[in-house]
Order: structure tokens, then C-alpha cells, then sequence
């Protein structure tokens, strides 16, 4: 059920700051926030188009917790982030 251009973008990002190890450490943290938050939103979009789905019985309640369950990492992936960034030294 995930899919798009943003969870795509989103590991890209993700992928490059793993392997870079050029730039200041706020800099990186700071582009992991827009990555883990592009990552977010598009769980959440997800997460809302398969409960729509599960309404109109086209998919399982297991696909919906699933798909939960998935949200809720890339919540706890986007604080940790934002936790990176406010302690990351400049």
C-alpha cells in the first residue's frame, strides 16, 4: 500500500546522507528532517487511503493495521530527526 514519488524522495534522501560523509552535521540532520517528514506525510496518506478502502471492504482489517503500524515508525523516524537536528552541533 506504500507507494509515490515523496517515500521514493524520501529514501533517496535518506540513502545520500547515509553515504555522505562531507557537510556540517546540522546540515545533514536538517535535510534527515525533510526526508523523515516527506516519509510521514506519505504514510499518512496511505494509512487514510486504505482505511477508506477497508470502508468500502476492498481491503483487509490486517492490510489497515499493517499500515498503521507503518505510520506510526515513520512518526517515531520523524521525531527521532527532529531530535537529531536540535542537538546536532553546527
Amino acid at each position: 500500500m506504500l507507494g509515490g514519488d515523496s517515500i521514493f524522495r524520501a529514501s533517496a534522501f535518506s540513502v545520500a546522507l547515509t553515504h555522505s560523509n562531507c557537510g556540517p552535521r546540522k546540515e545533514q540532520a536538517r535535510l534527515l528532517v525533510g526526508a523523515s517528514a516527506l516519509s510521514k506525510d506519505a504514510s499518512a496518506e496511505s494509512l487514510r487511503n486504505v482505511t477508506n478502502q477497508f470502508q468500502e471492504n476492498e481491503v483487509l482489517l490486517s492490510d489497515v493495521l499493517q499500515q498503521a503500524a507503518e505510520d506510526q515508525k515513520q512518526s517515531q523516524n520523524y521525531m527521532q530527526a527532529l531530535g537529531a537536528y536540535w542537538t546536532a552541533r553546527p
